[in-house]
């Protein structure tokens, strides 16, 4: 049966800092830090994929055959995610970058997971621990502004929650490898795919808070004066927000808040 293809050196590409991170706290003996840092992060997921593409694995017979079962390309989760990029209109990454691609968004899943956030069906859970926690805060938030308190804006809004870290870090990572890529024409495209991919992975955050909003925009439009005084005036208009361009925005926004992710003088 035909194989998912990947590339283990763009991976390591992708992910040097992380990799330069863990040799660092080895030279300084900090193993427990090692061992939060790959399993919270997603990196043990893409050091797996990255061992198997180089041989450098050391595992038994039924692991082996156990993690050779993902990348046959009847996985189905792997066809999910493939018509997830054709659904979005993603249809110039060759075979061996959607593979690429699903790697990562298999680490992005393993870190969401990790994060209390999802369950194993790749859903946000609606019970967890960390759902509960973050209803609390925010009845907490709510009860100190009735009673004239004013919440920190570093606590505040939908910018600044939980998922705020693990979005930067995936800027972090993937944006100077899509500037590059001839299918992302700049760098609005890539911040929007990065988003789209987040989602893909199991991330339904900017779903949930686009569908909660009244996503609108004024234009201002010149048509044709019925006064015989002006020839023209200016009509307002309210227009939805495209979901594209809300990602767009949020994501721009979580990329100017990281004080590690260059912005360009002009972005796109």
């Amino acid at each position: 049966m035909e194989k998912i293809i990947y590339d283990g050196i763009a991976l390591r590409a992708i992910f040097k800092r992380d990799f330069k991170q863990i040799q660092h706290l080895y030279r300084k003996g900090e193993f427990k830090q090692i061992f939060r840092l790959r399993q919270s992060t997603g990196i043990i997921v893409v050091e797996d994929f990255i061992n198997y593409a180089e041989g450098t694995n050391n595992w038994r017979h039924d692991h082996t055959y156990h993690f050779e079962q993902r990348l046959l390309e009847s996985n189905p989760r792997f066809q999910d995610f493939k018509q997830f990029l054709v659904t979005n209109d993603y249809k110039g990454f060759s075979k061996v970058e959607i593979g690429t691609l699903w790697v990562i968004a298999l680490a992005m899943f393993d870190e969401l997971l990790n994060m209390g956030f999802a369950d194993l069906d790749r859903s946000a859970s609606a019970n967890s621990f960390a759902e509960m926690v973050m209803k609390y805060e925010k009845n907490q938030k709510r009860k100190a502004r009735r009673m004239g308190s004013v919440v920190d804006n570093e606590t505040a809004g939908r910018k600044y929650n939980v998922y705020n870290q693990s979005y930067m870090t995936w800027i972090q990572r993937l944006l100077p490898w899509l500037r590059k890529h001839k299918s992302i024409v700049n760098q609005k495209e890539a911040l929007i795919f990065i988003g789209f991919l987040l989602e893909a992975s199991g991330h339904d955050e900017f779903r949930r808070q686009y569908g909660r909003g009244n996503r609108q925009t004024r234009k201002y439009v010149k048509v044709k004066s019925q006064s015989r005084w002006r020839k023209f005036e200016i009509k307002t208009e309210d227009v939805s927000i495209p979901y594209r361009d809300y990602l767009h925005n949020r994501m721009k926004t979580i990329m100017k808040r990281s004080k590690t992710v260059p912005v360009p003088a002009t972005s796109a």
